[in-house]
């Protein structure tokens, strides 16, 4: 396949391409594999695309569209974004990132994996806190203020400990 800045990409097909192809293959109907109804190649597919949209009632959806959803139900069935990004061929994750829309429901499960991290931090003393890199130290203490157990500025620190333990 060749894109649009005119690079070679090879991609992988799925099983389900591969079948769709082999039935082309098999029912041989023309030399191209999708011929257009007058048995040629196509030139376009715009009033091809026109006419599933307006068949599935979708006037609104763009082909764009149908790769953004690609990409978001790749992504919401657990794959990564690194082989997403290969799969759309896109150069930098940053681009990637635009077309993977996460669901809502994926994004709560992703936050509240860190909650069993940190099941027990509960019980920690603010050494223990204190010890923790600054990322996981800020989430705990975010987690203690969301649930009550703490406010910013609330109480006293102990005296005599300060970030190196």
């Amino acid at each position: 396949m060749t894109t649009k800045n005119r690079k070679t990409q090879i991609m992988p097909m799925n099983d389900l391409a591969y079948e769709v192809l082999e039935q082309a293959r098999a029912a041989r109907i023309s030399d191209y594999v999708f011929p257009s109804s007058t048995g040629a190649y196509f030139h376009s597919l715009d009033n091809t695309w026109k006419r599933i949209r307006a068949k599935a009632g979708l006037q609104d959806i763009r082909m764009h569209d149908v790769r953004h959803t690609f990409a978001t139900n790749v992504v919401a069935h657990g794959e990564s974004l690194y082989h997403l990004q290969s799969l759309l061929g896109h150069k930098t994750g940053q681009m990637t990132q635009r077309y993977a829309h996460l669901r809502d429901e994926k994004l709560r499960k992703a936050a509240n994996s860190f909650n069993t991290i940190f099941a027990d931090y509960k019980t920690w003393s603010f050494r223990d806190i204190l010890a923790l890199p600054e990322e996981e130290r800020n989430a705990i203490l975010q987690l203690a203020m969301d649930e009550g157990i703490a406010e910013p500025g609330y109480g006293e620190e102990p005296t005599g400990i300060d970030d190196q333990g």
